[in-house]
């Protein structure tokens, strides 16, 4: 007769720190995907929504026009440069003061919203959403990553990798300058680096065993990885009686 399982109180005080996980009962890896889910929305939403109210304000605007943001204009031709697509007429580069404004903006806030994310991540395992689905990045000994693991893990193994790949396709197949195509390989690219972890019996991805993470339960009363070796890879899940 199998035995109840019954919860310390750190594991309690756990549980209370994560009601929506909880609530929802979610497996760790559609957890793990939700965190992710709202981590590129935060970042894609910080930069479309002043995008997008200063162009209302080029269209709309009624009074004298100014030049361009020069940071503003360089990285326009950057982007275009790099996807091939061809820049507004010098003569449109005429936009509302509130235009440049917010379009700055565009810039600035992606910049802090991922960089304060990575350091969340970076100092404590886990961002704002992570935070919210009791999802927690850690080292092989139970510690946080750090900065520049936290860095290298998002910036190199989650993004750069898979998105590098597929514009190297997109240029070298003859798919240039089609961008639905490099949406397209960019999309499946990314898909296949986030399915790897099915194929890992610890649930890795390549980020992961790049970085050398791994991401657990947010319970706080976990076993560190190379605590014990006879326990290696394993969460505490209560104390039976």
């Amino acid at each position: 007769m199998a035995s109840p399982t019954i919860k310390t109180p750190k594991d309690r005080e756990g549980s209370r720190s994560f009601p929506l996980r909880l609530q929802l009962h979610l497996p760790l890896i559609s957890r793990r995907c939700a965190a992710v889910v709202l981590e590129v929305t935060l970042v894609a939403a910080s930069a479309l929504i002043p995008y997008s109210i200063g162009l209302y304000a080029k269209e709309h605007s009624t009074g004298p026009s100014v030049p361009l943001n020069p940071v503003v204009a360089s990285t326009e031709e950057a982007i275009a440069k790099t996807l091939a697509y061809p820049l507004r007429d010098p003569a449109n580069r005429q936009v509302a003061p509130l235009t440049n404004l917010f379009w700055c903006g565009t810039l600035v806030l992606p910049i802090l919203a991922t960089s304060w994310q990575l350091y969340l991540l970076g100092k404590t395992g886990k961002t704002t959403f992570k935070a919210w689905f009791g999802v927690k990045v850690v080292t092989a000994y139970g510690e946080p990553p750090g900065l520049i693991c936290a860095v290298f893990r998002e910036g190199v193994g989650r993004w750069g990798l898979p998105v590098g790949t597929a514009y190297l396709l997109w240029r070298s197949t003859g798919a240039f300058p089609d961008i639905v195509i490099l949406l397209g390989l960019a999309g499946l690219m990314l898909l296949a680096e986030a399915g790897s972890c099915l194929f890992n019996a610890r649930r890795r991805t390549l980020h992961d065993k790049l970085a050398g993470t791994y991401v657990l339960d947010g319970n706080p009363s976990f076993t560190p990885y190379l605590e014990n070796p006879t326990q290696a890879f394993r969460q505490p899940q209560g104390v039976t009686l």
